[in-house]
């Protein structure tokens, strides 16, 4: 949606109405607003006679119109609304019944969605959030019909105006260790915005990369921890954990919180007392997804047996107080199924989500043609010599 807003017509593009209609139109604004202060009924009528006309209007259909007088037709609902400066003041707005004051900022709305300016719909956002007494507005046909055009649009990203993807050495794995192929385990992987804190190949250690956003540096290594046991890292909710392997033995414990600054363990994250029968699990997954954490886990079997074992799903929500973190499990034992495959290929899959190697002898065509799936023998794929230890690192957009 916000790639119809970010295109704004040029000047050619817009239709020039004539001289006496622009002026007669731009005229008319300081008079209803001058009216409007001796007669506050005027404003009413204005707004419900524009609501209904911006309604017929399709979403993006007055992109072309001139700027200046939508613009006008902007200022004057605004104005109306009691907006001064960068806040909304009520004993100055113009119109105070309440109901006159949703359909004006229902009118408001609307001339933003068939304006289709990004300027425009930010403003209408910003300023509907300073008048909280404003708990619903008749623009539900309006937004539908807006977003059945956004989903017309179908986003990609080009190789040739994004990075894709960036080298960097984690330093938490030895290459003379003889035992690194041993240990079973993977990646864990995890962000809070800023950095990424992830775990080495086979899920030992930690450290703390930087982004490259607000103010890091891409791919500076600020933190480092390499004596910790094989495990999975989850951000959420501002809280750092980190679920070593060891804790299946004791399913008393959820994580480890860790030290976003020092990667140092803090405190034992406990689970509330009687949470579930099973003494023992096998983790398969501890994610989140910015609030909530998630532990896929499925029972302990000390041998394997033929018959397919039940993976759960449990969902739980950490406060941190004071001195202790209050777990609470909103859901638990959610049984996981496994989705059928389809034949169908979906062509819309992100390119970020591919999993790829680095290559940086390849140049950027070729190596854009191989993450689209295209076939080009131009430049035959290698290794590059000594580049074992680097890892390829890719955020989804």
């Amino acid at each position: 949606m916000l790639i119809f807003y970010s295109k704004k017509p040029s000047e050619n593009q817009q239709e020039q109405a004539s001289f006496s209609s622009r002026v007669s139109l731009l005229l008319v604004f300081p008079l209803l607003q001058s009216q409007s202060k001796t007669d506050p009924s005027l404003c009413g009528i204005t707004a419900n006679l524009l609501l209904k006309c911006l309604k017929e209007c399709p979403p993006l259909s007055l992109m072309k119109e001139p700027a200046d007088c939508l613009s006008g037709l902007e200022n004057l609902l605004c104005t109306w609304l009691g907006e001064e400066g960068l806040s909304v003041d009520l004993d100055n707005a113009i119109v105070k019944d309440s109901p006159q004051r949703q359909n004006t900022a229902a009118a408001l709305v609307a001339l933003a969605c068939a304006r289709g300016s990004l300027q425009t719909m930010l403003h209408v956002i910003y300023l509907l959030q300073k008048m909280p007494e404003l708990n619903s507005l008749p623009v539900a046909d309006t937004l539908q019909n807006l977003r059945q055009v956004g989903n017309l649009c179908t986003s990609s990203v080009l190789g040739s105006k994004h990075i894709l993807s960036w080298p960097f050495e984690d330093r938490l794995t030895s290459k003379g260790d003889k035992n690194e192929q041993d240990i079973e385990g993977s990646r864990s992987i995890t962000c809070d915005g800023k950095h990424l804190y992830m775990t080495s190949s086979n899920g030992q250690g930690l450290v703390k990369v930087g982004t490259g956003l607000y103010g890091t540096l891409r791919g500076f290594i600020y933190s480092r921890v390499t004596d910790l046991s094989g495990g999975r890292v989850a951000w959420g909710n501002g809280l750092l954990l980190y679920r070593p392997y060891t804790l299946d033995k004791d399913f008393t414990l959820l994580a480890l919180l860790m030290n976003p600054y020092t990667l140092k363990q803090e405190m034992v994250v406990h689970l509330p007392n009687g949470y579930l029968e099973e003494k023992s699990i096998t983790t398969i997954q501890f994610t989140s997804d910015g609030s909530y954490f998630y532990l896929i886990w499925s029972p302990f079997v000390p041998a394997r047996q033929g018959t397919a074992q039940p993976i759960y799903l449990d969902i739980f929500s950490v406060k941190q107080h004071p001195d202790t973190l209050h777990v609470v499990p909103l859901k638990t034992k959610i049984l996981l199924k496994k989705k059928e495959e389809s034949s169908t290929k979906i062509s819309s899959d992100t390119i970020l989500s591919r999993q790829r190697p680095f290559r940086s002898t390849v140049v950027s065509a070729i190596t854009l043609a191989a993450l689209t799936g295209s076939v080009s023998s131009s430049v035959p794929s290698q290794e590059t010599p000594g580049s074992s230890g680097a890892t390829l690192c890719s955020v989804t957009i």
